[in-house]
């Protein structure tokens, strides 16, 4: 009986070890993906191109236009999503 138990606390703590790894690694990916989010963000809105997101399934409908449309297309970003990618080519 003692070695059961034993053997029961050896496969409890061993499962704790594992969870715990997958909780840092779940962790450390959550931090990655926040990183390069920021990056993104930083890089889109501060270039002076126009960056244009598209959804592949629907080409002429605007996901995301970066802030500088406005300086070099003379629309908002608002004004900008509300139009298609081709009537701004």
């Amino acid at each position: 009986m003692g070695e059961d138990n034993n053997n029961n606390m050896d496969s409890l703590s061993s499962r704790v070890c594992e969870l715990e790894a997958a909780l840092e690694k779940a962790h450390q990916s959550e931090i990655q993906a926040l990183y390069n989010e920021n990056l993104y963000r930083l890089v889109t809105e501060n270039v002076t191109d126009v960056i244009w997101k598209v959804r592949i399934d629907s080409p002429d409908k605007i996901n995301y236009i970066s802030p500088s449309v406005t300086n070099l297309l003379g629309y908002s970003v608002e004004e900008a999503f509300s139009k298609t990618i081709y009537s701004n080519v």
